[in-house]
């Protein structure tokens, strides 16, 4: 609803009310884009890996494995809940994991919509574990080019994702 609302209000009103939006050539063009995008920048990021490289399904559990990435995963915690297209972990000796979603974007221009909902999915992901909030990085572009977003700085315009749905139904009428 988040992504829905960020792109269009009048689309997320439609969501909301269980209308589904007719599509266009247009909008199926850019999503098999960016699904290829995506599949073609996983497939790069992976490709070095030899250990165990997905998680289990149950984000509680995934402190005491040991895995690289994550692919595809839905976290929830309390009324959040994020499509994380890949979760990275990063280790450090003697220090906690850190969990980092990586977001795809095919755009060599990112805009605002996509670093909000990197943000959202990082506040989504510490909710879920339990954690501090830290950072989520966004893959994008022709160059495959990586860019950080803060979330920390972002948990503000985002803390309420109930208000975000409610700015939604109100905007449209």
């Amino acid at each position: 609803m988040l992504e829905a609302f960020l792109a269009c209000p009048v689309k997320c009103h439609l969501l909301s009310k269980g209308e589904i939006p007719a599509g266009t050539e247009y909008s199926a063009w850019a999503a098999a884009r960016e699904e290829s995008y995506r599949r073609e920048s996983f497939r790069k990021l992976t490709s070095q890996e030899t250990g165990p490289g997905i998680a289990s399904a149950e984000p509680g559990l995934w402190k005491h494995e040991s895995w690289r990435f994550a692919v595809g995963k839905t976290v929830r915690a309390e009324s959040w809940e994020a499509e994380i297209a890949l979760i990275q972990r990063i280790t450090h000796a003697g220090a906690p994991s850190r969990f980092v979603p990586i977001r795809f974007a095919a755009r060599n221009r990112l805009t605002a919509s996509d670093k909000t909902m990197a943000a959202f999915e990082a506040l989504s992901l510490a909710k879920a574990l339990g954690t501090k909030t830290g950072a989520a990085k966004i893959v994008h572009g022709d160059k495959q080019a990586t860019f950080s977003v803060n979330a920390a700085a972002l948990s503000r315009a985002l803390h309420s994702p109930r208000r975000m749905a409610a700015r939604c139904y109100v905007s449209v009428r």
